[in-house]
């Protein structure tokens, strides 16, 4: 049976809840009311996923839409990025600290040898 849900805040509440009940650790960018209007006050690319949910190393990065909603090209990207498209998905997770900066910046040169950002 496919539920019903008045909203995408609805569908996120039932995720989120059942999540953290299964001790899964729950992230997501709260938007804001602007006087320009609603926004999600980040920094970095536009259309991250709504949810990101972590359990013992698995990693689950969720963009959530009602039937009718469609998915913005930089949503799509996103999705690409993380692999989550065609099933390759990894994830590489650090504590980064001022003496190991520069480490982390190799590992990230390591990575994008040979790639190019459009």
């Amino acid at each position: 049976m496919t539920r019903v849900f008045s909203s995408e805040s609805e569908m996120q509440a039932g995720i989120v809840e059942h999540a953290r009940y299964l001790g899964f650790h729950v992230h997501h960018s709260a938007r804001v009311l602007t006087p320009t209007g609603w926004r999600t006050p980040i920094v970095g690319d536009r259309g991250f996923p709504d949810l990101v949910l972590a359990l013992d190393g698995d990693v689950f990065a969720w963009e959530l839409k009602l039937p009718r909603q469609r998915i913005a090209p930089e949503q799509t990207a996103w999705g690409v990025a993380l692999g989550g498209l065609d099933g390759q998905a990894r994830l590489e997770y650090a504590i980064v600290r001022p003496k190991t900066y520069d480490l982390a910046l190799d590992r990230l040169d390591q990575i994008a040898s040979g790639r190019r950002r459009r």
